[in-house]
């Protein structure tokens, strides 16, 4: 039997009625990162997950773009798990 275990809100990034687990990376990072986050739909909660990866590796918005013309988008989600 699952066991359910409360995540504080102050664990999670963003504001909404969607908590979200995503696990992905940068391009140039060779291990995951897992991020809680609340978002109101998964785009939202994807695009969160992005900013934060970037926030914390200081990408400035031009290696954004250079990373979207080489790979399609700037970021990998490896999984996305909606938390109840």
């Amino acid at each position: 039997m699952a066991k359910t275990v409360s995540i504080p809100v102050n664990h999670f990034i963003g504001s909404g009625d969607t908590p979200v687990l995503i696990v992905g990376r940068l391009w140039s990072a060779e291990q995951d990162t897992a991020t809680l986050v609340l978002a109101n739909d998964l785009t939202e909660a994807d695009a969160r997950f992005a900013e934060a990866l970037h926030a914390s590796a200081g990408t400035i918005e031009a290696e954004r773009q250079e990373l979207i013309a080489d790979y399609g988008c700037d970021h990998i989600i490896t999984s996305r798990t909606l938390l109840t």
